[in-house]
């Protein structure tokens, strides 16, 4: 079984969405691209659930783990959510969405591209005293805050994990 990304609703075959789980709010997204999708993919593609509330909260522990709760979006962790809840492998191309799956060894696959090679973790790092701080909750870009300890801006610092 695959828990489909959006990318894949708007680049794969419509026979090849069949049997696939996605969340609906996915429709919402096609429907920017293409409304005309939108529809057939409605009608012909793959099943439409809402994750549970315990999968969802466990997708997101998974996401703040590695600090790339920052980088995605609501529909992004439900369709992670929707994958964990359902034991299924997750199809995207998004290398934040791949990186939680590969910290917690959950199977994924790319849509077009062939994916991460390393997995990371996020952190935040003082601009002036240089110390590193957990990258917990979202934040917008630029919106880190500052140093409890020396009062200087804090910025989104990727560190590559030793596999």
């Amino acid at each position: 079984m695959r828990a489909l990304d959006t990318g894949a609703l708007l680049a794969w075959p419509l026979v090849d969405l069949i049997g696939c789980l996605c969340v609906p709010g996915q429709v919402a997204e096609v429907m920017k691209h293409s409304p005309e999708r939108a529809m057939l993919i409605q009608s012909q593609g793959p099943r439409f659930l809402s994750p549970s509330t315990e999968a969802i909260e466990q997708a997101r522990a998974s996401a703040i783990e590695t600090g790339d709760l920052s980088g995605l979006a609501a529909v992004d962790l439900e369709i992670l959510a929707l994958a964990i809840e359902h034991g299924a492998e997750l199809v995207t191309d998004d290398y934040r969405l791949q990186n939680v799956c590969t910290n917690f060894d959950h199977p994924w696959t790319g849509i077009i591209q062939d994916g991460i090679e390393d997995s990371w973790t996020w952190t935040l790092e003082c601009r002036g005293c240089r110390r590193q701080h957990p990258a917990l909750e979202t934040k917008r870009k630029g919106e880190y805050g500052n140093c409890p300890e020396c009062g200087a801006e804090l910025r989104l610092k990727r560190i590559q994990n030793s596999n």
